[in-house]
């Protein structure tokens, strides 16, 4: 259920962002879904990997604290409700854009 909520937020969510960013450069909803499905993607690829930049500021602190180097961890990319909305927002979002590129839309 949790994780139902979470793919219709995030759908509405990138929308919205949609809707405001087609009004801002007055073009179509469906010519900037692939767009903002994609940035979300790179953000919840940067956010969700287990090596991401606020891991290793928290990480190199620790270090210059204490001393102690950390050993090395692997980096690990978690496929979440966020990560599989963004990229079915994308997919859709393509294949509409194709459509209008090629005139049947």
């Amino acid at each position: 259920m949790k994780r139902k909520i979470i793919y219709i937020i995030t759908l509405l969510v990138q929308a919205i962002v949609t809707f405001g960013v087609s009004i801002y450069f007055d073009v179509r909803f469906i010519e900037v879904m692939f767009f903002v499905g994609l940035f979300f993607i790179v953000i919840g690829l940067f956010f969700l990997s287990g090596d991401n930049t606020l891991t290793n500021f928290n990480n190199a602190q620790l270090q210059a604290r204490t001393g102690i180097s950390l050993a090395y961890e692997k980096t690990v990319y978690t496929v979440g409700p966020f990560l599989i909305s963004s990229i079915v927002y994308s997919v859709v979002g393509l294949g509409c854009f194709l459509l209008i590129v090629y005139g049947w839309l």
